[in-house]
């Protein structure tokens, strides 16, 4: 999101939080399908409240998308729905195991299988070479020698948890609070061990910037709220809120000066002025 909001803001070079990536865009990028099953959000009056370092800022679940089942190498394969685009849907999961296999790569998404002609069986499978927001990045196809038999299995719930990663950058004022700090947030899913694990080995913190006065710019949750950490200490505390989009609204408008300068000193860059407000 910060990547984002630099690329906006017309800056091009500066801090890792504030720059766009310098590789081409992927070629093959899928996403999970959609599915119509409301979420399950928190509850708002849980908040506000502190949270430690590696503590849940916001969690939810919804029920999952189409399953397929198969057999491979004597291995059980559980591939749930993505799509490359509306009309090319693909499945995906763990294909990888054996004692050598970190646990983390066997619980968390390592290819992608298309069913190209609609017999009942994958001829494609993609390798997962990257994670991000959601997003999986695919490798070229590779045809199978065997294709894949599945079988269609029940939709089973989703848990997802924002966790916070503690800071990763900024400097400890006279008061002993952080100033300017760097805040990891780090999205996992509910593992059929029960533990959280990242969707991906290669996913990726989401990085938000904290400014003088303490306040971090918020992040969206996928359930309409949107949420606001504050107040981060060395120590890995961090303060939590939960907003409605028009209160974040107003936050993001507040902090947008802030974010502007931070660039610009970071950067070493003069942003053009923002364009003007809409009449009201």
């Amino acid at each position: 999101m910060i990547r984002a909001l630099c690329l906006l803001l017309t800056c091009s070079a500066g801090p890792a939080w504030a720059q766009a990536d310098s590789v081409a865009a992927p070629a093959l990028q899928a996403r999970p399908a959609q599915t119509t099953t409301p979420i399950i959000a928190p509850d708002p009056a849980a908040y506000p409240r502190d949270i430690e370092h590696g503590g849940s800022i916001f969690e939810f679940s919804y029920a999952g998308p189409d399953r397929r089942v198969a057999e491979r190498e004597g291995q059980s394969l559980s591939l749930d729905a993505y799509e490359l685009d509306a009309d090319t849907p693909l499945f995906c999961g763990s294909d990888v195991s054996g004692d050598a296999v970190a646990d983390d790569k066997r619980n968390a998404l390592t290819a992608c299988y298309r069913d190209a002609d609609g017999d009942g069986a994958a001829e494609l499978r993609y390798g997962v070479s990257a994670a991000a927001g959601g997003a999986i990045t695919l490798n070229a196809p590779e045809t199978l020698a065997t294709p894949l038999a599945w079988s269609a299995a029940p939709a089973r719930p989703v848990e997802v948890a924002i966790l916070y990663g503690g800071p990763t950058g900024g400097f400890v004022g006279e008061d002993g609070a952080l100033r300017d700090a760097i805040v990891e947030v780090i999205i996992v899913r509910r593992a059929e061990t029960g533990e959280w694990r990242k969707a991906s080995p290669a996913e990726r913190p989401i990085m938000l910037p904290c400014f003088e006065d303490g306040r971090c710019f918020p992040y969206p949750a996928p359930t309409g709220y949107v949420f606001a950490l504050s107040a981060p200490t060395v120590e890995g505390k961090v303060h939590v809120d939960l907003l409605d989009p028009l209160r974040a609204a107003l936050l993001a408008r507040e902090l947008q000066p802030l974010l502007r300068a931070r660039i610009e000193r970071e950067t070493g860059q003069t942003l053009p002025p923002p364009p003007p407000s809409p009449a009201t």
